[in-house]
């Protein structure tokens, strides 16, 4: 039987994570608790059976593995936050479908600017995605939805492609102006944070 100090050692690791793999768990609670193996896995039955832990089941690759959690409620919200960033996708290609149409039509700063936007949401998308695909421990789920996230850069590319060498070379100076006005925009917003953390903690 496992020590109270052990089985709270499997609540107090998983406190900080969404969810753990059963062998993800038990190397942490070797680490970081310093017991074994066999005692390891004890410990997270007997937490599991105390009620303190969950026990998930979920598909990775081909693979059936365990996941535990303490954050009960985390099934539900993976799925609201699942079919919020499912419906930013579909939302996503509405748009992007609306202005292919009329991209013929657009001026050249039309163009630019709208390429911009969707480069730059498709960054914001895929990257928060891939967040939550680590978080929620890598899953089929989630690693389909990353593919389509992923998938909507070549039709952005595509549809720049189909401008004019120098409304092309335009739209490509944008871009690399505009990213680098957000760049100089992210340092003079943390420069003020910045400062003050330096005063305080420098020697």
């Amino acid at each position: 039987m496992a020590g109270i100090d052990k089985i709270e050692k499997v609540v107090e690791i998983l406190q900080h994570t969404g969810r753990l793999r059963r062998t993800e768990l038990v190397n942490r609670l070797m680490k970081e608790g310093d017991m074994s193996k066999t005692p390891a896995y004890s410990a997270i039955d007997e937490a599991e059976q105390l009620g303190k832990v969950k026990r998930e089941e979920r598909k990775k690759g081909g693979e059936l593995m365990v996941f535990y959690t303490v954050h009960f409620d985390i099934e539900e919200n993976e799925k609201e936050i699942f079919t919020s960033m499912d419906k930013r996708l579909k939302e996503f290609d509405n748009r992007f479908n609306f202005i292919k149409a009329a991209f013929p039509r657009l001026n050249i700063e039309e163009k630019a600017a709208s390429i911009e936007s969707f480069m730059f949401l498709h960054l914001l998308i895929y990257s928060s995605i891939h967040s939550l695909w680590n978080n929620f421990g890598q899953t089929n789920e989630w690693k389909t939805l990353l593919d389509k996230a992923n998938s909507k850069s070549s039709p952005i590319y595509e549809l720049m492609r189909t401008c004019p060498l120098e409304e092309g070379l335009h739209i490509a100076r944008r871009l690399i102006e505009g990213k680098n006005e957000l760049i100089d925009d992210v340092f003079n917003q943390q420069e003020v944070h910045f400062d003050e953390i330096k005063k305080k903690y420098s020697s």
